[in-house]
């Protein structure tokens, strides 16, 4: 690393839809070439640091603009190359990082390294940047209330399987000073089980404060219980519903199996549809009868509907 009045320079890749926050360790599958090019380079300087970049939109060739004004620092602790791609043909590899400190971004450039590899030159990418301050709670009514609003939601969390035993149960204990740091890893694991919400997550990056960190923190925590609660409800109805036509299938079933026994019904049911199939014009045997043979045949005997259905008929 190299440092000039207070800027640095490191190998940087660029992530798009995704999201990592200080303290926070996570995988992530790097398939664009210029990017795997800068991970060669990092592992053939014996480097282990880069910079990550939050890249706005889906430009192939981005600039400076296309970037979110942080990107974090991070360490590399693991690189495995040479993958199969399942989707694209170029080289893939999966990296694991663990997030250290967000940087303002100064300058993004291309520049060029011999591959002792594969003896290539190869271009990637560097980018100038500070370090920015950390975010320190101010002990204002506003940012506390926002600490006691993301805690009593967070008990709600608890209760939520991938949250279970995790950090969720931690932040109603934790210390003020160190909620910050908690409220990432929080945000994190939301984000990991609920990627619509990436581009709510990703808005933290910028924030310099720590009541924004919180207001956007509390948002998302709010949006994704809110999600949580309708899935959990939708397949609550599936399971009701299902159930119900089970429990219908095996009562007609059972009450299929009693006629049998008692030889009621079937050879009744069989008869009468083959003598309205003898008198009534096809066209009305098709469209009418064979509706309220099905609708007759549904109709428990005892129901008073079984005996107008076929009177009907």
């Amino acid at each position: 690393m190299t440092k000039a009045k207070n800027i640095f320079s490191l190998p940087a890749i660029t992530i798009q839809k995704d999201f990592l926050f200080p303290q926070v360790q996570k995988m992530f599958t790097i398939r664009k070439k210029i990017s795997v090019a800068t991970l060669n380079y990092l592992a053939a300087s014996g480097n282990k640091q880069l910079v990550l970049l939050f890249q706005k939109n889906e430009n192939p060739n981005p600039s400076l603009e296309d970037f979110y004004n942080s990107g974090l620092l991070v360490e590399v602790t693991q690189i495995i190359t040479n993958i199969e791609p399942l989707d694209t043909t170029d080289v893939t590899c999966i990296t694991e990082m663990v997030g250290a400190n967000f940087v303002n971004i100064n300058n993004v450039r291309l520049k060029e390294f011999f591959n002792p590899v594969n003896e290539q030159l190869e271009d990637f990418t560097e980018c100038d940047f500070t370090i920015k301050d950390p975010i320190r709670i101010e002990h204002n009514q506003e940012v506390l209330s926002y600490i006691h609003l993301i805690k009593e939601i967070s008990k709600k969390y608890a209760e939520i399987s991938y949250l279970k035993d995790s950090i969720a149960q931690d932040i109603l204990a934790a210390d003020n000073n160190a909620f910050i740091a908690i409220c990432y890893h929080l945000v994190s694991l939301v984000l990991k089980n609920n990627k619509d919400l990436i581009p709510f997550g990703l808005n933290i990056i910028d924030t310099n404060n720590a009541l924004d960190v919180l207001k956007l923190s509390y948002d998302i925590l709010s949006k994704e219980l809110v999600s949580f609660e309708m899935r959990q409800e939708i397949v609550q109805k599936v399971k009701e519903e299902t159930y119900n036509l089970n429990k219908e299938m095996v009562l007609r079933q059972q009450m299929k199996f009693i006629q049998e026994e008692l030889n009621e019904g079937v050879d009744d049911f069989s008869l009468l549809e083959e003598k309205l199939k003898n008198i009534v014009p096809e066209n009305i045997f098709n469209d009418v009868v064979v509706r309220e043979l099905k609708k007759l045949n549904r109709i428990s005997p005892l129901n008073a509907e079984h005996q107008v259905v076929r009177n009907y008929l």
